[in-house]
């Protein structure tokens, strides 16, 4: 059993290793200069997401309100 998880412990070590961080290099960048692309792409995600869950409740609206229309 623990020689299961000190194996998926060591795999995402090595897996994490590979990963392209997206941060700036450098001891004299601004916090916020280093995480410029980090922030970009997460305003940008949170920006769809609010935008897709507007577009899903205004259809969502128009269909039940044609459907109250058709029904009753």
């Amino acid at each position: 059993m623990f020689e299961k998880i000190k194996a998926f412990i060591m795999e995402v070590a090595a897996e994490m290793g590979k990963v392209s961080w997206p941060i700036k290099r450098g001891k004299d960048l601004k916090p916020a200069e280093r995480y410029r692309e980090l922030i970009d792409s997460t305003t940008m995600v949170i920006v769809s997401t609010i935008a897709l869950a507007a577009y899903i409740g205004l259809v969502d609206m128009l269909l039940s309100s044609l459907m109250g229309l058709m029904i009753g």
